[in-house]
């Protein structure tokens, strides 16, 4: 899992055109891995499968920020993905999430 973690961040570093130092941490690595099975089970009541690169609980994208690009996503329910739009709607921060599109 570190191995596979320090390749993405290896090609992240590679594709952002600066110099980078790619620091990863196995403790975690493992950790992150094992999150998506506690997911699983707390809001489907089984353990998720296997299916290649794309895990069935985790929508992840790399997104081109300001500065650089950040990577991130949501898991678990829909009401995860609600109660998130919904909290950065109430802070101003949702922009054009809202809408219908």
């Amino acid at each position: 899992m570190a191995g596979a973690h320090a390749a993405l961040g290896a090609l992240l570093g590679a594709v952002s055109g600066t110099s980078q130092l790619v620091d990863v941490s196995v403790q975690e690595a493992v950790a992150a891995t094992l999150e998506t099975g506690a997911i699983g089970w707390i809001h489907a009541g089984r353990f998720p499968v296997r299916s290649g690169g794309v895990h069935e609980y985790v929508a992840h994208r790399i997104l081109r920020a300001a500065d650089g690009y950040v990577a991130g996503g949501y898991s678990g329910s829909d009401r995860m993905w609600t109660d998130l739009l919904a909290w950065m709607a109430e802070s101003g921060d949702a922009g054009d999430l809202t809408d219908d599109r």
